[in-house]
């Protein structure tokens, strides 16, 4: 929430692609910070770990043993607890975008000038949406924290930034269920792909033009053409509307 509003205080009167490249440039310069600073708290590049005890003491799961569907005991309580808050923050989202302050931020969308004139403080409902979005992405953070049992400042690179757009896209922006649904394709494309090309690379033919550890880069290559091609056919994603999606072009 902090960040957000230090943050959205002096660039949310940008205009959206300029918010874009300040926004991204903000992640980047905290990243360097962290990774390379402040060592004695955040231990620099080798991260935090050691800290999902407590999350941990609270699984009510029983004891087993080996897997149930793929997961441990401990990762299916973060499965749950995760999958747990994508419901309560979807129907939460839900709610607000159909209440008086939603429909606020939707004519914001749609055409400032206009609410502007009604009356409306569109630099404090930004900033309102910009805080939300925070809490949300860091309730997103706990959940990958503790499912990896450590946090590294280069986790958050800039390939993290655009598999994040990757997934909204795709699902389809000013959607509920757009991140949510662009983010489990996005995943199982992803799997889906570097399966399929390790195993293509144990063939002799393949071989000569891609090797197992060059198949994970060619998948990220692929991805990055179906995003490109997504683009170009159809920018609003699945869920979206190619109406809501238009530049602001003054």
């Amino acid at each position: 929430m902090v960040l957000a509003l230090i943050l959205g205080i002096p660039t949310l009167r940008l205009r959206a692609d300029y918010l874009a490249i300040v926004t991204i440039a903000a992640a980047e310069i905290l990243r360097l910070v962290f990774g390379t600073s402040f060592r004695t708290y955040f231990h620099g590049k080798d991260g935090v770990t050691g800290f999902t005890a407590g999350f941990r003491s609270l699984n009510p799961l029983p004891n087993y043993d080996g897997f149930f569907l793929t997961y441990s005991r401990e990762e299916l309580w973060t499965v749950i607890v995760g999958w747990g808050l994508v419901i309560m923050i979807s129907l939460f989202t839900w709610a607000l975008m159909r209440s008086p302050w939603g429909r606020v931020l939707r004519g914001i969308r749609e055409d400032e000038d206009a609410m502007r004139s009604l009356g409306k403080n569109v630099y404090g409902y930004k900033i309102q949406a910009l805080i939300l979005g925070g809490v949300v992405g860091c309730a997103g953070g706990f959940v990958g924290a503790f499912g990896a049992a450590s946090v590294q400042a280069d986790t958050f690179n800039l390939d993290f930034t655009f598999i994040a757009l990757t997934m909204l896209i795709l699902g389809g922006a000013a959607r509920i269920l757009g991140p949510i649904v662009g983010a489990v394709m996005f995943w199982a494309i992803l799997s889906f792909l570097g399966s399929v090309l390790t195993q293509l690379a144990g063939y002799p033919v393949v071989a000569h033009f891609m090797n197992a550890d060059q198949a994970s880069i060619i998948r990220l290559m692929l991805v990055g053409l179906v995003l490109m091609l997504l683009m170009i056919f159809r920018p609003q994603g699945i869920f979206g509307d190619r109406r809501e999606i238009a530049l602001d072009a003054h």
